[in-house]
């Protein structure tokens, strides 16, 4: 059956369904089964395809994830089961109770140390939360560092406001740093944002675009989901109510407050991080689409002002003003 769906997926033309940073996905049909082939274009990130497909027959058991066929390491492939499905904030009405099982349900899959994944593949390290936030911290240092000498500098407001969220977030973690003294990991998705949940017909929920999972902590997960989908403190408490009756993790509600300023803030960095690498022309010529920079520029201009808003209402209306104008300059 492996065989033969790959040789199947390799004879795929035309042009692709949707195309990301590096990979395009292409929807096709084999004895009647309804599937997805995934090409990463990108010779550095061709790990990423194994990665993704070890830990989709990881999580298989959960039914949170679709399911993997098929893995081919000469042409960076992986071939999955499609899931048909509406996107979590085309929805009106979810329900959260099978939101926080799903979740939950891959949060349970625990482990004592931290890596990029649990497999013999990938090296992982004895460490505790405070450890990983503190890592993630210091590599958003970084790339902002290198990013702010690399472009140009009218986006100096944009990477005030990311300096001003990574600030926050070290104020937050020195008043609630007794949360993070546990060694409490689990497989987490790491980018439960509204595009990578999808809720079918009969309102079951799938996480999908697994590339950027890891072991690590589960308030990263949450922060996430919480910040990019934009819920209401009822909907959190709602949610973390039900959350609570699958997964026990001391301290947890705290650490989501410490990584949620960071959570937007990262996915801000990445995107401009993106960008920046389309602009100096060191990315694959997928970069170039169109609708991809034009959907990038717009969510970077709203992620701004979200944290403007949720964090940062002291921050003048004049410099959000220039760090959105400077947005259109990086493309």
């Amino acid at each position: 059956m492996r065989k033969e769906v790959l040789q199947r997926a390799r004879r795929i033309k035309g042009a692709a369904s949707s195309k990301g940073a590096h990979s395009a996905i292409h929807f096709f049909t084999y004895q009647g089964l309804h599937l997805v082939r995934k090409k990463i274009y990108s010779l550095e990130k061709s790990q990423h395809v194994k990665q993704e497909y070890d830990v989709l027959k990881f999580v298989s058991s959960t039914a949170a994830a679709p399911k993997p066929l098929a893995y081919d390491p000469e042409s960076r492939t992986i071939v999955m089961e499609r899931v048909f499905g509406k996107p979590f904030n085309e929805i009106q009405s979810v329900d959260l109770q099978k939101l926080a099982n799903t979740i939950g349900s891959v949060h349970a899959l625990e482990f004592k140390k931290l890596g990029k994944q649990p497999f013999r593949d990938f090296h992982r390290i004895p460490s505790d939360q405070l450890k990983a936030i503190r890592k993630q911290i210091r590599r958003m240092e970084t790339i902002l560092n290198q990013l702010q000498r690399s472009t140009q500098p009218e986006a100096g407001a944009i990477f005030s406001l990311i300096q001003e969220a990574i600030r926050l977030s070290k104020k937050r973690l020195r008043a609630k740093k007794p949360a993070f003294l546990h060694r409490q990991f689990s497989v987490i998705h790491r980018d439960l944002s509204p595009r990578n949940i999808l809720v079918d017909r009969n309102g079951n929920i799938v996480l999908v675009d697994w590339a950027e999972s890891a072991v690590g902590d589960r308030a990263v997960d949450l922060a996430k989901l919480f910040a990019t989908n934009h819920f209401t403190p009822e909907q959190e408490k709602e949610f973390l109510a039900h959350y609570r009756k699958k997964i026990h993790d001391i301290g947890l509600v705290d650490r989501i407050f410490v990584y949620k300023p960071l959570s937007v803030a990262n996915t801000l960095l990445w995107r401009i991080q993106r960008l920046n690498e389309f602009s100096s022309g060191t990315k694959h010529p997928s970069l170039r689409a169109k609708s991809w920079r034009r959907k990038s520029i717009t969510r970077i201009k709203e992620m701004m002002v979200e944290l403007r808003e949720s964090y940062f209402q002291n921050i003048p209306a004049r410099l959000l003003s220039e760090g959105i104008s400077a947005v259109d300059g990086l493309a």
